[in-house]
């Protein structure tokens, strides 16, 4: 199981400006620092991050704006949320 687990933040805080994140595979403790757009091609290879929860994760999913870069989101009970946001920054 993969967990993003810090964010790098540009302007203004929200997920659109994730610029980067810090994650750890929790199945052999390796862990590393990725850009979104790496995270984002990551996850279209059908891979899944999660942000650690106390119910063991919310899923990490890619937001397609029209016209603008995707960016990263986490997604929980059928709506997007703000726990990316709330993690570490680094």
């Amino acid at each position: 199981m993969h967990y993003v687990t810090a964010v790098r933040l540009r302007g203004g805080g929200t997920e659109d400006c994730i610029t980067s994140v810090r994650w750890l595979n929790a199945t052999d403790g390796v862990s590393g620092t990725s850009d979104v757009a790496a995270m984002v091609q990551w996850l279209d290879g059908g891979n899944i991050a999660y942000v650690p929860s106390p119910n063991g994760g919310v899923r990490v999913g890619v937001v397609r704006p029209q016209g603008k870069a995707p960016y990263l989101r986490a997604y929980a009970n059928k709506q997007w949320v703000d726990n990316l946001r709330e993690l570490p920054q680094f």
